[in-house]
């Protein structure tokens, strides 16, 4: 039903009437107040003509007037110590005031009659604040400044038809059981208020915007003039709210304003209703209505030169909006019925109206192509729906496909208290989209499902994606991110489809602590999980990742037990949570690299790790301090190929020997070998550094893999202390099985070493393999002059004097004592003291270069001289022998 407002009438009659009260004859011309009396404070008061004059004193006063009525051509002239001066005027006589006039104060008038307030065409009235009610304002209340009217059952209205003009800064409060302007009201950069009903209380004025609290029966406000407040505060509140005339908060040189026009009841804008808070950014408009809203004319909250405003068309009975408000890029508009359906052009009486939105039984319903021309204005648009009226649950349905074209970014918002279904794609293709669906607002409908069901698909070029929902969620539908950043926003819990797709150059950044995808995250362009964030989604090998997996700051990315098949790329500092120990695994085709670009960081994979040939670990070496290196840390067991890749961090130059763990795996089967590590090429500390890599044994469990710095084999060769010389010379059981290997002459026991303790690892390696000595029986002295070439013939004749007495060298370079004279003594069956037949070792110096060397064969000829000497003497007394050895 269109609203109809009463035609005014100028006459006598009439006028009465709509004030409600008994005919009382227009005042004359020239009339004044009369019959004053002072009860508070101080003032002086005296009538000169048709001119009251009041001197206020005082910061606060009160006066008692038998009528406060002032006729066309008088002046009432308040003089007062300043602008926030106050004056309370109260009319005890029974009769309504009439202002034909003209009022002047600097300070504050509160103007009080029960009777009513009629401020007539040609009337005007200047002050610094002006209070105009029939309400009771008691005088404590007054001096206290509270702004509380009481006890107004069988008062009358205020109407205004004059102008009436506030101080900058200033305010305008109308307040009554019926409120009406027909003419001008004025408060630049203040406020303006009508409120409607028998107690009103206004509080937190000089805040952004007065608080109205209207209890009892609540009567009507309306405006069919002008209400002006620059950059100000415009508010209409009453039962019943209407609007056919200008409401205008604008601003040429600043934001807009605020307005707002509230109703317990219903609220109607004509169509030639103008309301506008614009500025040079937009300020915001609030129709709002516990019952019907119907909305017409013109809505505006556009910014000129920054973004646009707000504008909340709410109806929780019914809504209906004619024209669509003008909110300019960047602004929002927000829409408020109880149940409401997105239709398609022709369906649910939306262009069969032209209205923009349509309320019926079913609900109420708005064009997609509304939204559609909104969003591509870069207007953001909010939907939200409560359970406010009858059956009604507050369900949002998108019927009908709303596809944004334009250029400008923009986000659509759908607020439900019960069930948000998604029947039509949401699409944008050059522009980025947000997209926030809460389908359990405010709590939600008490036992309702509270489910985002998308059963279309989704379609976006960045923005933010929000989906917050109770227990009921389902969908078939995918959700395709197509380029740009498109944000799981704080707010995401479960997001139900059947995929979500990100195409290559495109990035999912996730941000919310519980965001989970019911279905499978197929990745050829980023995926980035933000401090403190968690993603829960399905991968597997039919849905490898082909993209950037960025953890940050300990995201974790969760796949509900599914292995990750990695093909592009997973960085970062967070978790892998596949299921934990060796349950799934994360398959490294691709790069894994933990940390991020210049910072260390530990990359945790609650599972096992396979890197196949073509899979890098890329880690960062920054120091050997706790997270001065990168860590891989896998629950489960860890099997290695492909390439370790070690980057120097800041130029750091670790010593010889230092090492570092890049692996930790907990698991039960660990193994392989990296096919190649490349390592920088620098020169560090230690000399020009190699790299060392330690492996865990085939099928071992709780295993490390190791790096570690290490000197060159040919300096660990010629000095093998210097530290980290173990890690590459070869071992001793390698050397004792071929100890031609480069290297073994390190880590050998020298001969000398072996010939005093045979028995030491590696001596079977040195000493010459064991043999037979048997006794040959020295040749005759005949045989000797006969061939004195003969064996053992030069051993047993005596030496010149000018030849000096040679050793006889074995093929194993023992050293055989040189025999002077020998005593003729029986030959054992034994060997020599010197040869040891059973184990081929001896006692003698070896011939092995080095210092201890050298030392060790003095020692050793020393020994044997006076061993020699000790025979000698013992074998005196006996004829002279001679022995033979072969």
């Amino acid at each position: 039903m269109r609203f109809r407002l009463r035609h005014l009438s100028l006459a006598l009659a009439a006028l009465c009437t709509a004030i409600g009260l008994p005919l009382h004859a227009q005042v004359l011309p020239g009339a004044l107040p009369t019959g004053w009396n002072v009860t508070s404070g101080a003032a002086a008061i005296s009538r000169n003509g048709a001119t009251l004059n009041i001197l206020q004193t005082t910061p606060q006063a009160l006066v008692n007037f038998q009528t406060f009525n002032v006729g066309s051509g008088a002046l009432v002239d308040i003089q007062q110590p300043g602008a926030s001066a106050a004056l309370l005027a109260r009319t005890t006589g029974g009769d309504p005031s009439q202002i034909y006039g003209q009022i002047k104060a600097n300070g504050a008038l509160w103007l009080i009659n029960p009777a009513g307030i009629m401020v007539g065409a040609g009337a005007r009235i200047d002050v610094a604040r002006f209070v105009a009610s029939t309400l009771n304002v008691s005088d404590g209340d007054f001096l206290a400044g509270r702004l509380t009217f009481t006890s107004g059952a069988t008062a009358g209205e205020v109407r205004n038809a004059g102008t009436i003009r506030a101080a900058s800064g200033g305010s305008i409060y109308l307040v009554a059981p019926s409120v009406t302007n027909t003419g001008t009201l004025n408060a630049p950069n203040g406020e303006v208020l009508l409120a409607a009903g028998q107690n009103v209380q206004l509080m937190d004025t000089g805040t952004p915007g007065v608080s109205v609290a209207i209890t009892g029966a609540q009567g009507e406000a309306k405006n069919l003039g002008r209400i002006v407040a620059e950059a100000g505060r415009i508010g209409l509140a009453a039962g019943l709210v209407s609007n056919s005339g200008r409401i205008d908060a604008d601003s040429a040189v600043s934001e807009g304003g605020r307005i707002f026009l509230r109703a317990s009841g219903d609220l109607r804008t004509s169509a030639a209703s103008d309301i506008s808070a614009s500025g040079t950014t937009g300020g915001r408009v609030e129709l709002i209505a516990d019952g019907a809203a119907s909305i017409d004319g013109r809505v505006a909250a556009t910014g000129s030169a920054g973004k646009g405003g707000y504008v909340d068309t709410s109806g929780h009975g019914s809504l209906d909006v004619v024209n669509v408000p003008s909110v300019g890029r960047g602004g929002e508009w927000h829409i408020d019925p109880f149940d409401i359906e997105i239709v398609a052009s022709g369906s649910g009486g939306v262009s069969d109206s032209g209205n923009a939105i349509v309320s019926n039984e079913s609900g109420a319903h708005i064009g997609a192509d509304t939204l559609t021309a909104q969003l591509d204005l870069g207007t953001n648009v909010s939907i939200t729906t409560g359970p406010w009226s009858g059956p009604s649950l507050g369900n949002i349905t998108v019927s009908a496909p709303i596809a944004k074209t334009g250029s400008i970014d923009s986000t659509l918002t759908l607020n439900a208290s019960n069930n948000i279904v998604i029947n039509a794609p949401i699409t944008s293709s050059n522009s980025a989209l947000g997209l926030n669906l809460n389908s359990n607002y405010a709590g939600g409908y008490p036992g309702a499902d509270h489910a985002v069901q998308l059963n279309a698909n989704l379609n976006l070029h960045g923005g933010v994606l929000n989906v917050s929902e109770g227990d009921g969620g389902s969908g078939n539908g995918t959700i395709d991110i197509m380029s740009g950043t498109t944000s799981l926003g704080a707010a995401t819990s479960a997001i139900h489809a059947a995929a979500v797709n990100v195409a290559s150059g495109a990035t999912l950044s996730v941000s919310s602590a519980g965001a989970a995808i019911s279905g499978s995250l197929s990745n050829q362009g980023m995926v980035q999980i933000g401090q403190g964030a968690t993603l829960d989604a399905r991968f597997g090998e039919a849905n490898p990742n082909n993209g950037a997996i960025v953890l940050q700051g300990g995201g974790q990315l969760g796949t509900g037990g599914t292995s990750i098949y990695n093909n592009g790329s997973i960085s970062g500092t967070g978790t892998l949570a596949m299921g934990g120990s060796d349950g799934a695994t994360l398959f490294n085709n691709g790069t894994v690299a933990p940390g991020t670009a210049g910072t260390t960081g530990t990359l945790a994979v609650q599972g096992s790790y396979t890197q196949g040939s073509s899979g890098v670990l890329d880690v960062k070496l920054g120091g050997l301090g706790t997270g001065q290196f990168d860590l891989l840390d896998v629950d489960g067991s860890a099997r290695l190929g492909g390439t370790l890749n070690i980057n120097a961090l800041n130029g750091f130059a670790p010593a010889n020997a230092a090492y570092a763990d890049f692996i930790v795996a907990r698991g039960s089967n660990n193994g392989g070998t990296f096919d190649q590590v490349v390592a920088p090429a620098a020169s560090w500390s230690g000399g020009v550094a190699s790299l060392s890599v330690s492996y865990p044994a085939q099928g071992t469990a709780a295993a490390r893999v190791s790096a570690a710095v290490v000197p060159s084999l040919g300096a660990c060769t010629t000095t093998p202390s210097i530290a980290g010389c173990m890690l590459v010379l070869p071992t001793l059981a390698s050397c004792t099985t071929t100890p031609s290997l480069a290297g073994c002459s390190a880590v050998l026991p020298t001969l000398a070493s072996c010939q005093v303790s045979p028995s030491l690892p590696g001596c079977a390696a040195v000493l010459p393999p064991p043999s037979t000595a048997t006794f040959t029986p020295p040749p005759s002295a005949d045989i000797c002059t006969i061939a004195p070439n003969s064996a053992l013939c030069q051993v047993l004749s005596p030496p010149t004097a000018s030849e000096p007495v040679k050793p006889i060298q074995q093929a194993s370079n023992e050293v055989i004592k040189t025999v002077t004279t020998m005593q003729s003594t029986p030959v054992s069956n034994q060997p020599p003291a010197f040869l040891d037949a059973s184990s081929g070792s001896s006692s003698g110096a070896s011939s092995s270069s080095g210092s201890d060397s050298k030392t060790d064969a003095k020692s050793d000829a020393k020994t044997d001289t006076k061993e020699v000497a000790a025979t000698n003497v013992a074998s005196k007394s006996e004829p002279a022998k001679k022995m033979y050895c072969n």
